[in-house]
């Protein structure tokens, strides 16, 4: 039994499964029934799915290896594929294609057992249960919304970024550091770990922790902390914090430069099948951002930097 109310706002019907649910498993079927592409087996669906998704999910299959990137051979289809052994062995298990997949590896590496404890382990929700509400957790830094600048680029998994409302902290400390008589130099051997005031090519002074030492060239490894790139710098470029620079906790400070990631995006396996960033990716992706007067936004959650860029239209991750 239940309310008028509660009747009254059901829906007539409920959304199709082929709408709601992953196409991946579906796809499958479909070339193993071998009764067409799969474009146009869903589009006699009464209600069929998007073609993008079909699209989407035909790339996503190709790049686990579960379909072959051409169509009979030798044409290359970006809404079809031939089906591989290994699709086929996707196919007949009742798991998600990628979990399938880390069952069909482990059966050739000799460890099926394993690899079966974790895939059924993967195909079910989280067994335990979590008494915490979440008010352990940092405030305020859950679920929100940061300006940000991009500053160093190692790749789109691995970049460094300043929160862009920090920019008078950060010409402050560049201010002090340049300021005469504010920097000694340093007595002894420099040690790993400490921060220091390290000339860049510029001439001017930033802050930059040790990484390690090489007495040999008499050079060290250092990562200016406040943009996230490093160098190998001579010694005799390296320089302690005077008085007045240490009473105000200069060398303490939290690093201005924090690392990121593009959330939601990963590199292709057909343009490299190491699972790494190209170059192409890696430069376009720094000439539109890098030190871009664009605004820039970055979501903090759960403790990590998951970077969604924004620019004023649609999010590219």
């Amino acid at each position: 039994m239940v309310t008028s109310d509660f009747y009254n706002q059901l829906p007539i019907e409920d959304t199709p499964e082929m709408l709601r649910s992953p196409l991946d498993s579906l796809v499958l079927h479909a070339k193993m029934l071998d009764l067409g592409e799969p474009v146009h087996i869903f589009g006699l669906a009464m209600d069929p799915p998007d073609i993008g998704n079909i699209k989407r999910t035909i790339l996503s299959l190709k790049e686990i290896g579960a379909l072959f990137p051409t169509t009979n051979g030798d044409e290359y289809r970006e809404d079809d594929g031939d089906i591989t052994y290994m699709g086929e062995v996707m196919s007949s298990l009742p798991v998600d294609p990628r979990v399938a997949k880390l069952i069909f590896l482990g059966y050739i590496f000799n460890l099926l057992d394993d690899c079966v404890i974790m895939a059924a382990a993967m195909s079910v929700k989280n067994p335990f249960s979590s008494e915490s509400t979440g008010s352990t957790r940092p405030g305020g830094g859950i679920n929100r919304f940061i300006n940000i600048r991009i500053v160093h680029v190692d790749n789109l998994s691995k970049f460094w970024a300043q929160n862009a409302d920090r920019h008078y902290e950060l010409v402050d400390i560049h201010n002090q550091i340049n300021t005469a008589d504010n920097l000694v130099p340093v007595t002894g051997v420099p040690k790993v770990g400490t921060v220091y005031a390290c000339t860049f090519t510029d001439g001017k002074y930033y802050r930059a922790k040790v990484l390690q030492l090489n007495a040999l060239k008499k050079c060290a490894q250092v990562k200016y902390i406040d943009y996230g790139n490093e160098a190998e710098v001579p010694v005799s470029a390296l320089r302690d914090f005077g008085p007045s620079l240490i009473d105000d906790e200069l060398s303490s400070r939290k690093p201005l430069a924090f690392e990121c990631s593009l959330a939601e995006v990963t590199p292709s396996i057909l343009m490299d099948h190491h699972g790494l960033w190209s170059e192409e990716a890696v430069k376009w992706f720094s000439q539109l951002y890098l030190n871009s007067s664009r605004s820039l936004y970055a979501e903090v959650r759960d403790w990590l930097t998951l970077v969604g860029v924004h620019n004023g239209g649609p999010t590219i991750a």
